[in-house]
């Protein structure tokens, strides 16, 4: 006698996910999956907030000068 396990896993269907119909699926979803320019817009967004994250962390560490140039040291670490 074999005791074969097999996990069951829920499939994702349309009621699961509140995106798949109306206006809002329309703007931000094409044919492809996302529109090009929410994911430029994604990109962007994200970029801004992990170099603020990263030079406000850094910047406990290195003296920056608010009207100067960003230091070298803390360019390559960004």
């Amino acid at each position: 006698m074999s005791n074969t396990f097999k996990p069951t896993v829920p499939e994702a269907t349309a009621s699961h996910w509140s995106l798949n119909s109306g206006a809002l699926h329309r703007v931000l979803v094409g044919e492809d999956g996302i529109r090009s320019g929410w994911s430029v817009l994604l990109f962007a967004a994200i970029f801004f907030i992990l170099q603020a994250a990263v030079t406000a962390a850094l910047g406990r560490f290195i003296s920056l000068d608010s009207m100067g140039p960003i230091p070298l040291s803390l360019g390559v670490l960004q």
